[in-house]
């Protein structure tokens, strides 16, 4: 009988001693719990990875690729905290139709104010080829 009740309290001992503990003193606060949670946001409380690591930056865009920082477009940037990742903040994506008149091209496809009707004395800059060879070595945009 006693044998049992030594075993079992050897059994209660192991048990209770193989628990472990994550304490993290590294920004003056206690994290504590069966799995160690990193300060820096690679780790989930389930032990799975976030995708990010606190404090990285991003460049983002969630246009189209082909008129990513065309015309009026330009990538944003997504910040990474507490291991998740924010929005795209200060992207610009292209307008579903051009703006008439403010000699920009706001549709993003390497045109300025296509389809627009124009006025007596008004020039807006106009290019032919591929929106990526636009003022690529001999290749000039020009004026109408």
């Amino acid at each position: 009988m006693k044998s049992r009740f030594l075993l079992f309290i050897l059994f209660l001992v192991m048990v209770v001693g193989c628990t472990s503990t994550a304490t993290d003193n590294s920004a003056g606060g206690d994290v504590t719990g069966d799995i160690n949670i990193s300060k820096d946001g690679s780790t989930g409380p389930d032990g799975s990875s976030t995708g990010c690591k606190h404090g990285s930056v991003e460049s983002c865009y969630s246009g189209p690729a082909k008129t990513k920082n065309v015309g009026i477009c330009r990538e944003g940037k997504k910040y990474c905290i507490e291991g998740e990742w924010s929005g795209c903040e200060g992207e610009i994506l292209p307008k579903s139709a051009e703006l008439c008149g403010n000699n920009a091209d706001d549709n993003c496809n390497g045109n300025v104010d296509e389809g627009c009707p124009c006025s007596i004395g008004s020039v807006r800059e106009c290019y032919g080829g591929a929106p990526e060879t636009k003022n690529v070595g001999i290749c000039k945009s020009g004026y109408q």
